[in-house]
């Protein structure tokens, strides 16, 4: 659990209390002095009930919390980042030891093919694999950033020396052309995939970036601590930055912490650190629904392949599919074994879904029959 995601959901609890106990101040009148040490003593014993209510709500807020939230370090093997290469041939997994596995599929269900650890003796933090071909994005703990061909399985090309950066998030453009890295130091980098050259640098002043996405293959959604900025990419005569980069707009919200689009690029879902879902108009840059999710913050949202409901983990032990249109849950998919979950892919057809959550499985649920069929031990279990 994220010191700052328990403390942004307490917050509004401390400052409530302390307003409450803020108004009750003693009265006092011309009585005798002994009559003002009672009045005292008793409105201290009064005010510490307060304080020791107010920590006792605390207590078990932070009970409840723990209880949907639990520290990984006391789980078997949490799994992140789950994807699904573009032909729909293997899935791509990490667990939260830094270990990337690929597994291929005979079919997409339970018939699994090999297994390939693909960072031997590397710490993955995080990854992200291009929309139209098999090449995979990672970052590791020492701030390094690596570009993977699946094909030909050589060394990873190194796009950023190890340093004491944390990358906070990477994207692919539709068109698998550029790759964008957000960072904590606020600076966004986007390289052109096929030339392996930096071709853009956007750098937030004075905050973090915290999440990047392609709306279309030439603009670039960021996520900045101070607000969402969407940035526009046009043609180059100049060698040096072949890219000119234009912001063409700047909105207001909470911290995206996921971000995913439509396939027409008109509608974006955002999940915040605050537990607020909500969809952008992009095209007007206004709020069309929003809703608030039960857990602190959503780890993943998923659109489906016809796009009329996304899904994400709303709760311990439940998937929610919610409506596109509205963002009211439609069905929960649980199972009382599966913990927090993590991640959420649909296969090429859109009728199955595969997830992860903190007990390490992947599970893998038919959508039309809104049921699991089976699971995935994975190798790091």
């Amino acid at each position: 659990m994220k010191t700052d995601e328990f403390y942004a959901f307490t917050a509004p609890i401390v400052q409530t209390e302390s307003i409450k106990s803020s108004t009750r101040t003693p009265r006092f009148s011309s009585l005798p002095l002994i009559i003002m040490v009672v009045v005292l003593v008793t409105g201290c014993g009064f005010y510490w009930k307060k304080i020791s209510a107010a920590s006792s709500d605390l207590s078990q807020i932070e009970d409840i919390f723990q209880s949907k939230d639990q520290d990984i370090s006391q789980l078997r093997n949490p799994i992140y980042d789950l994807v699904i290469s573009p032909f729909g041939s293997a899935l791509l997994y990490r667990d939260h030891q830094g270990k990337v596995f690929q597994q291929n599929l005979v079919t997409e269900k339970e018939s699994l093919g090999s297994v390939t650890d693909l960072f031997p003796g590397k710490s993955c933090e995080g990854m992200k694999i291009s929309p139209v071909e098999n090449k995979l994005v990672a970052t590791f703990s020492t701030g390094e950033l690596c570009l993977q061909d699946l094909d030909s399985m050589k060394e990873p090309i190194l796009l950023l020396e190890p340093s004491t950066r944390i990358i906070e998030s990477m994207a692919f453009s539709p068109d698998g052309r550029l790759l964008a890295a957000a960072m904590d130091v606020g600076t966004v980098l986007v390289w052109d995939t096929q030339t392996l050259q930096t071709v853009s640098i956007i750098r937030g002043k004075n905050t973090t970036a915290f999440s990047v996405l392609f709306d279309t293959s030439s603009s670039l959604l960021i996520s900045f601590e101070n607000g969402l900025e969407r940035w526009v990419f046009r043609e180059s005569n100049n060698a040096e930055r072949p890219l000119r980069k234009k912001r063409d707009w700047r909105i207001n919200q909470s911290i995206a912490r996921e971000m995913v689009v439509t396939s027409d690029g008109r509608y974006l879902l955002t999940s915040s650190f605050d537990s607020k879902l909500t969809c952008w108009d992009l095209e007007t840059q206004q709020v069309k629904w929003e809703q608030r999710a039960s857990l602190p913050c959503v780890r993943s949202v998923e659109i489906s392949r016809d796009e009329k409901t996304f899904v994400c983990h709303a709760d311990a032990n439940t998937i929610t599919v919610r409506d596109m249109e509205t963002g009211e849950p439609e069905v929960w998919l649980m199972d009382q074994d599966m913990g927090t979950g993590t991640g959420a892919r649909f296969s090429l057809d859109g009728n199955l879904l595969y997830t992860t959550s903190s007990d390490g499985l992947v599970r893998i649920w038919t959508i039309p029959g809104q049921s699991l069929i089976g699971t995935i031990v994975t190798t790091s279990l």
